[in-house]
């Protein structure tokens, strides 16, 4: 939870890396177990990237943590969303679906 709030305190201080620091305070969430928590800062990560493969892996995040709350049809279809960002890559959607399913 340090990290958590480390990251919490940097993004709403600083204009630059959004993206990525909200995606980092995101996986700090989701390993303590916080995914409702951890689905807004997924979230808000989305809403600052625009490269695809990106969008996926956040996506894919999201995706896991409806998983570990039990809203599978919500955990599927983020899923589905994500693998739609990058459905020229056969290798991604594989590793994205592997990932998801892994849990």
């Amino acid at each position: 939870m340090k990290a958590f709030h480390v990251l919490d305190n940097g993004i709403k201080n600083t204009s630059e890396e959004k993206c990525v620091m909200n995606f980092m305070a995101g996986n700090s969430l989701y390993n303590t177990g916080e995914y409702e928590g951890a689905i807004t800062y997924y979230k808000e990560a989305l809403w600052h990237m625009t490269i695809n493969e990106y969008e996926a892996i956040y996506k894919l995040c999201i995706a896991k943590c409806y998983k570990k709350l039990g809203k599978y049809d919500e955990g599927l279809k983020w899923l589905d969303d994500a693998v739609s960002e990058v459905k020229k890559n056969e290798k991604m959607v594989e590793e994205l679906k592997a990932q998801y399913f892994a849990d």
